[in-house]
């Protein structure tokens, strides 16, 4: 409630305030109802579930919370557009970031090691691949012979964990860590 104004700033709301039931709100199946393409979701019993929408105010607090972020990190990271993930595993803190357009790059420090010591791996051109509308996804890196997966889960189990990582070395199964979700 303290940044309601920020959040929804005098634009959104007079685009609210004028919207046509017909043409700017959609109901969208089991996701919800949208607003204005997806500016605004809410559940189907009405509850407020996510804002896409940023006004100028919150664009701005972003780019400076990225910057103050990237002043924390070692100097060989510290160039990308959009901070994807970071992942904690029993072993390991992994860094994904979109490294602009759509190029992810994955950074890997052992836990004893802060951000701003150089990662002891960094990995460029990763892809990234859905698995069906419920949100799960990895991002795959390949590092000669190795390759390194980060599956973030959405949808699961009650064992399914938030996350993992996997190593595979030619296409066999060397390493399977839990990770925690500490940023997405």
């Amino acid at each position: 409630m303290a940044r309601y104004g920020e959040i929804f700033d005098d634009a959104f709301r007079k685009k609210i305030v004028i919207s046509d039931p017909a043409k700017d709100w959609d109901e969208v199946g089991w996701r919800g109802i949208m607003f204005s393409n997806g500016e605004m979701w809410f559940d189907t019993d009405g509850a407020l579930r996510v804002i896409n929408y940023q006004s100028k105010t919150e664009r701005q607090k972003r780019a400076e919370l990225i910057e103050a972020e990237k002043r924390g990190l070692h100097e060989s990271v510290r160039v990308f557009a959009e901070p994807v993930l970071l992942l904690h595993t029993a072993k390991y803190r992994i860094r994904i970031d979109d490294a602009g357009g759509h190029a992810w790059r994955y950074a890997v420090w052992p836990l004893y090691k802060r951000m701003d010591e150089k990662p002891d791996l960094i990995l460029h051109n990763g892809t990234l691949e859905f698995e069906g509308s419920g949100g799960n996804r990895s991002y795959k890196f390949k590092n000669g012979r190795f390759i390194y997966e980060c599956y973030e889960y959405y949808i699961g189990s009650d064992e399914t964990p938030p996350a993992e990582l996997t190593v595979y070395e030619n296409e066999k199964e060397i390493l399977r860590q839990r990770a925690e979700v500490i940023r997405n």
